[in-house]
């Protein structure tokens, strides 16, 4: 039983068990929904890229938001910035939680995800993202290459996601913008 309860909620990532995970349980009703929402995908889509550009382009200076090559659709279901330690003068655990203290009004009362490490429904994330390289996993374990990926070991240490574009009005969106460059300013004194 343990065995297949961790193969449905990424056992990799929650309990460390050398099984992957794939969370593709769906019910009928689930997927009637699924159906008709799959017509209005463009549309959604659509407006996580607009909202997605106008956040990237008001980041406070140490928040470098991704590159997107000019031939690439993007989804933006999560926005991967990287954050520079230096020039916002902190770490990012503690940015992070002077920054969830800033948005406590915005996130008090709502409910909160059943995913590990996520506090939060989507629109109103920003967190670390990964906590470790692919190859740590114990799953993948025996991938680990002979030299260190240092690159992305670098990128997960250096990773903050965004996940404010999404089901928020544009009102919601800017406050969330003051916070997050007030907090940065905040540090920067």
């Amino acid at each position: 039983m343990q065995i297949a309860a961790g193969i449905r909620n990424h056992a990799e990532y929650y309990l460390g068990k050398e099984y992957v995970g794939g969370n593709f349980r769906m019910i009928e009703a689930q997927a009637a929904f699924g159906r008709i929402q799959l017509k209005k995908a463009n549309s959604i889509i659509s407006k996580f890229r607009k909202n997605a550009r106008d956040v990237m382009k008001k980041l406070p200076f140490g928040i470098t938001p991704p590159y997107i090559a000019s031939n690439v659709g993007h989804s933006f279901l999560i926005i991967g910035c990287l954050y520079d330690k230096k020039i916002i003068g902190v770490d990012r655990a503690k940015f992070l939680e002077k920054l969830t203290l800033n948005r406590k009004h915005i996130l008090q009362g709502d409910e909160k995800s059943d995913i590990k490490g996520i506090n939060m429904k989507s629109g109103k994330l920003i967190s670390a993202g990964y906590s470790a390289p692919l190859y740590n996993i114990p799953m993948y374990k025996k991938f680990i290459p002979k030299k260190r990926c240092t690159n992305a070991e670098d990128f997960v240490a250096k990773s903050l996601w965004m996940d404010i574009h999404r089901f928020r009005s544009i009102d919601e969106i800017s406050e969330e913008l003051d916070i997050l460059n007030h907090t940065v300013r905040q540090f920067q004194k």
